[in-house]
């Protein structure tokens, strides 16, 4: 239980540095604001501005003081709890008071609680209470009320801003309004109080929220029917006294804001996926709930590393704000406590009282606008200023985006991005200097803030979430979502984020010259191993076709090779160009497969011109002789080029699916062309693969044969082909369990 004692300082405090007196001051305002809530729950007295001064002096004293008044105005206008103005602060403080007058920050304070109140300003009021200060407060508020009673927008453009969440709806549990009977306080917000409540009539527990305030949030949910998004049931108005009430389905987990205190309790080497868990349960456990049994995301958060975890909650929470947007409906409010947490550890967005609703005529995004300080772009802090000239119709996905990223920040290393205004005196000059951090970042600097096992994938992500700039930031929920999922798989985030080396660039700048190369070396090499084979193990023992070999050979190949090579460009000439058409085309995914499946269509030309040479290389260099070459001439031949086929076409599909699924096809997906393989095209690869390297394996085993079948008298030729087997089966079996991991990283990108 919290008294209203004064706070126990040192009667002689030693020497402080600025920055230490700061911190001091933030955690006295800490107290304060717990002192509050403790009197709303009825555990103690009306706390006293002077007893939270007690140990400060100097300018230290003097911040203090200015900080705790714009609070005590804030809570005493929100809550009609005795409102105060600013003079009657003045009089038990008269230090406040300078020779020039009021204090324009402290009197813009309480314009700023009235306006939030639902009160009115009038220029009438202005110039009476505060003729000296009054011009420099309508440039403040950007209009004020005038005679006609119309009103400049801008007068009331963050009145539903708030830098602390209480706003007590005088209820308390155990009370019972209209059908509901509340059980327990489940939290509060700048509008709202919900409670944990029991539907009489139909006998089911609810979410209830209830409030003054009449917004369009239940409207905007809904219609909002989405996994990762609070279910609405249904509302009601009371007039009597006036409420809004707001029921929804239960979500026991607690909220992320739960987590994070947990976060900030742990240390880094010792977070995991299970300190989510372990949040989770101790909230089930408070109202009674066990957690299920069985639960696939339950077990895999049990050993998962946190920034994976984090990743995980993220890419689900972008799921559900991606299908929001699809609905035109922008949040504007994302943080912690707006992120419900359910037993199977599923996020759900909450709280869309500030949102806005593109989709439904007449609304319009000035009507409702707000949000949380701390997790606003610099473009919805800026619509946030008076002064400035930004506008709420700036704030939409890119805003939500960004909050996304400070939220996901956190929840890494357990503290926001950026300091908040530091020592900033004064709701305005707080709000300048947040965005001043936001526009200019240190980004290396920042990131030391991050744990060293967080993924340099997720850096990645959440500083692009983060740029100063919307059209530097994903360009929607859904990219943001996929982006978030290739962090859970580090080689599939490689693929298609490689280093743009000089090897990458010259594969990446000239695909045709490298697939006809990936072709036509093994080719050559088993044309030029062929020739000398023939030589030694045939021809030399029939001198007379020596002459006409020579030809024949020649002009074998000087036919074959061009032939293979321009029914290769063919082909990839033909696929690269309906690769170029627009994404939305119904030819890509036929061009996608048959770049995954160009190795075959190689392997399947080369080997069926080596056959043909081998049918038609001993027909022609035997034609006309008399004295006839016999089966045996002919099978040489044929075997011959046949096992140099097998080595001129399977060697050729490993380089050339491998070129395929590291470069080709990652390019694809990072312009845009494709979102992804289809799964069916990555299983026919692993089966030919299998089936590819097996025969591979058959080439040394082949050539023995070859060797000892027809006696050959050099004994060099077996131990070359054999070596020379073996060594390509070790390259390919490399190349097989390379590719083999990035099929596997890419079959992540297709789920």
């Amino acid at each position: 239980m919290l008294e209203n004692q004064p706070p126990s300082e040192p009667t002689s405090p030693a020497p402080q540095t600025e920055d230490i007196q700061w911190e001091r001051v933030s955690q006295r305002l800490d107290e304060y604001q717990t002192a509050w809530m403790s009197w709303y729950e009825g555990a103690a007295e009306e706390p006293c501005l002077a007893h939270f001064l007690a140990g400060f002096t100097g300018s230290a004293r003097d911040a203090l003081l200015r900080e705790l008044i714009k609070s005590d105005l804030k809570r005493r206008w929100q809550h009609a709890h005795k409102p105060r103005q600013v003079e009657e602060y003045l009089r038990e403080f008269p230090e406040l008071s300078p020779c020039e007058g009021l204090p324009v920050d402290l009197i813009y304070e309480e314009l700023q609680a009235r306006l939030q109140a639902g009160q009115q300003i009038t220029d009438l009021q202005l110039q009476d209470r505060f003729p000296h200060q009054a011009d420099h407060l309508r440039s403040l508020l950007g209009g004020v009320l005038d005679s006609d009673n119309t009103t400049n927008p801008v007068t009331t453009l963050c009145s539903d801003v708030s830098l602390d969440s209480s706003s007590p709806s005088g209820l308390f549990p155990g009370d019972k309004v209209d059908d509901f009977q509340l059980l327990t306080h489940l939290g509060e917000g700048a509008f709202a109080t919900v409670f944990l409540a029991r539907q009489l009539s139909l006998g089911r527990l609810v979410a209830l929220k209830v409030s003054t305030r009449v917004s369009n949030e239940p409207r905007t949910l809904a219609q909002l029917d989405h996994s990762n998004i609070v279910r609405v049931y249904d509302q009601r108005q009371l007039v009597d006294p006036p409420r809004n009430l707001l029921y929804m389905e239960i979500v026991p987990g607690g909220t992320l804001l739960d987590v994070l205190a947990d976060v900030r309790k742990t240390a880094t080497s010792e977070r995991t996926g299970q300190l989510l868990l372990n949040s989770i349960d101790q909230q089930l456990g408070a109202c009674g709930s066990a957690p299920p049994e069985s639960s696939s995301q339950r077990n895999w958060l049990e050993g998962a590393p946190w920034p994976l975890a984090v990743c995980q909650l993220g890419a689900q929470l972008a799921d559900g704000l991606a299908y929001a947007h699809s609905k035109g409906v922008f949040h504007r409010d994302i943080k912690p406590a707006n992120v419900l947490l359910t037993p199977e550890a599923s996020p759900k967005l909450a709280d869309f009282n500030v949102s806005f609703n593109g989709g439904r005529a007449g609304e319009d995004p000035t009507d409702i606008f707000g949000g949380s300080l701390a997790y606003m772009s610099p473009e919805q802090l800026e619509a946030c200023h008076p002064v400035l000239k930004g506008s709420p119709r700036q704030v939409c996905e890119a805003s939500d985006i960004y909050a996304m990223g400070i939220l996901l920040w956190e929840l890494v290393s357990g503290a926001r991005p950026f300091s908040d205004g530091g020592r900033a005196s004064g709701t305005l000059a707080l709000i300048q200097g947040m965005i001043d951090q936001r526009r200019c970042v240190d980004w290396p600097a920042l990131s030391q803030q991050l744990p060293e096992d967080c993924p340099a994938s997720l850096r990645e992500v959440l500083q692009k979430c983060l740029q100063p700039s919307p059209d530097d930031r994903f360009r929607s929920a859904k990219e943001l979502a996929r982006a978030l999922r290739l962090c859970l798989n580090d080689r599939c985030w490689r693929l298609l984020h490689p280093s743009m080396r000089l090897p990458t660039r010259l594969i990446l700048q000239w695909p045709m010259f490298w697939l006809v190369v990936a072709g036509l070396l093994p080719n050559a090499l088993a044309g030029w191993f062929n020739l000398l084979y023939n030589r030694i193990a045939i021809i030399e023992r029939l001198p007379e076709f020596t002459a006409r070999f020579e030809k024949v050979y020649w002009a074998f190949n000087c036919t074959t090779f061009p032939l293979g090579v321009a029914i290769v460009l063919w082909a990839a000439w033909r696929t690269q160009r309906q690769l170029r058409q627009d994404p939305s085309s119904s030819a890509i995914p036929a061009a996608v497969r048959r770049l995954l499946l160009f190795g075959r269509f190689v392997m399947v030309v080369s080997m069926l011109l080596w056959l043909l040479s081998g049918v038609l290389f001993p027909t022609v260099l035997d034609w006309g002789k008399s004295i006839g070459a016999g089966p045996t001439f002919y099978a040489h031949f044929f075997l011959s080029l046949a096992l140099c086929g097998l080595i001129a076409s399977v060697y050729p599909y490993f380089i050339l699916t491998l070129l395929a699924v590291r470069w080709y096809l990652p390019a694809l997906v990072r312009s845009g062309v494709v979102a992804g393989p289809a799964r069916t095209d990555l299983r026919t690869i692993h089966s030919l693969n299998r089936l590819f390297l097996a025969l591979t394996a058959l080439v040394p085993m082949l050539s023995i044969w070859l060797v000892v079948t027809f006696r050959s008298d050099e004994s060099w030729v077996p131990i070359a082909i054999s070596a020379a087997g073996f060594l390509g089966l070790v390259v390919m079996l490399t190349l097989e369990k390379i590719i083999d991991r990035d099929l596997t990283a890419l079959d992540h990108l297709a789920s």
